[in-house]
């Protein structure tokens, strides 16, 4: 059947554009490479109850998400972490999170209530932070973090979240593709710390500025496969597309068979973008260096009494300085509280990232065996399943300073009828979606997609 738009891939991106096309009447056709929708809104069964393995939590810095979850009806099922506070795992110890946005404590109060602060660290973040505010759209986030609160600051409350939360260290990713709402909010105030404690609304609860669904993000999936469903998308499962070309009114898009179409949207992890818009004449040399960074999310069943004391409350973030093949660890059970009325006494789910997702499948165990018992005091022999889940194009490193050269490639992929979303150019995470498929309207002109 012929159709004025394609969305090839369904990640949330994708399914949000598709659902909106057709409401405005156009007719759609998603193509998935994977044999279900969602893209990073994955799950698996774990000891018979199914988890996240994609994203489980959304940043709530700004409020486009929530806006989401009340237009399908969801938000009554919003859930936020427990007041028990994250810790993070340094060479030195183990330490307390306090309240913070990407690990910029919540004001001076929460600074100096940080624990691992020498209180030379915590004078010369003070000092840094009062002085006249100033920021460039090159530096990294490590160097807008030093810039405004020390080393120190850096080292011991924000790497730990950065390399937890995107898998790249703080050096490597640009502020403005990370945290641009801090960064507009530090403008206002001309205060990092400032800026941290108004964009969680005075919020007392500690650790990470994040919010989830009741019964796990990829619910999602479901509301939105209904939604494509009762506007009359058109759904292929298990179809890769091979290549686009463009032609006199519109595109052909291999995928099986060629068709013709007259729009197309790229909603892809950055690999994925590259390739397709090779096959669509694109030079390499014209495209921004986007690179994909690689995880791994292990998902562990326990038996463990001495876990139902929550001994590092929701969680840890293990800094670089710790060292192994662990860089978060996530007690679901801790962080969200519905799970305490599903699981069965003294069961427990935990969630790793793990840092070297290249490491061989059949070593993950092993890996994953030596944090439980160093870090949680959990003996290997209470594992009662284990669930491993590969994402090699799913995170986005977008490097300082390439955020505009990403915003060309987009407007000159737009003269030429193609528009490009997705984490690819939106960046990491279900709020950069969300709020770049707010603030970029479908308009009927000119789009298709292809999302993962």
């Amino acid at each position: 059947m012929s159709c004025d738009r394609i969305v090839v891939g369904a990640g949330l991106s994708g399914m949000l554009a598709a659902a909106e096309y057709a409401e405005q009447g156009k007719r759609v056709t998603v193509i998935e490479a994977a044999p279900q929708l969602g893209g990073a809104l994955a799950s698996a069964v774990v000891d018979g109850f199914r988890v996240d393995t994609g994203a489980d939590a959304f940043s709530t810095a700004r409020g486009d998400m929530r806006e989401l979850l009340a237009d399908w009806g969801l938000e009554d099922q919003l859930v936020t972490p427990s007041g028990h506070p994250a810790h993070s795992a340094h060479f030195d110890g183990l330490f307390p999170l306090g309240p913070g946005v990407f690990g910029i404590p919540a004001g001076e109060q929460a600074l100096r209530a940080a624990p691992g602060l020498n209180p030379t660290a915590i004078d010369q973040a003070l000092a840094l932070d009062r002085a006249p505010w100033r920021d460039d759209p090159s530096w990294s986030v490590a160097e807008l973090v030093r810039e405004r609160l020390g080393s120190v600051v850096l080292e011991r409350l924000v790497e730990p979240v950065i390399v937890g939360v995107f898998g790249a260290p703080a050096d490597q990713l640009g502020w403005d593709a990370v945290c641009p709402e801090l960064v507009h909010t530090a403008r206002e105030t001309g205060s990092l710390l400032a800026a941290a404690a108004k964009l969680r609304g005075g919020a007392e609860t500690v650790g990470l500025a994040v919010a989830s669904l009741r019964g796990g993000l990829h619910r999602l999936v479901e509301t939105a496969e209904k939604r494509l469903v009762g506007a009359g998308v058109s759904v292929e499962r298990q179809t890769a597309v091979t290549h686009l070309e463009r032609i006199s009114g519109g595109w052909i898009v291999g995928a099986g068979t060629e068709r013709f179409v007259p729009h197309v949207t790229l909603a892809l992890g950055p690999r994925e973008l590259r390739r397709l818009l090779g096959t669509a004449g694109w030079a390499s040399s014209d495209l921004p260096s986007l690179e994909s960074t690689p995880s791994r999310v292990v998902v562990v069943s326990v038996h463990s009494e001495a876990l139902d004391r929550q001994p590092l409350g929701t969680g840890v973030l293990v800094a670089p300085s710790y060292g192994g093949e662990v860089k978060a660890i996530t007690h679901l059970n801790a962080k969200w509280g519905w799970w305490q009325d599903v699981l069965p006494p003294h069961r427990h789910l935990l969630r790793f990232s793990m840092a070297r997702p290249e490491t061989a499948r059949e070593d993950v165990g092993q890996a994953v065996a030596s944090a439980l018992e160093s870090l949680l005091g959990v003996e290997p022999s209470a594992v009662r399943d284990l669930v491993i889940q590969d994402w090699p194009d799913t995170l986005t490193r977008l490097a300082p300073g390439m955020t505009s050269s990403v915003q060309e490639m987009v407007a000159a992929a737009r003269t030429r009828g193609l528009d490009i979303r997705g984490a690819g150019v939106a960046g990491n995470g279900l709020l950069r979606i969300v709020t770049d498929h707010q603030t970029r309207r479908i308009k009927e002109s000119d789009d298709v997609f292809i999302s993962g």
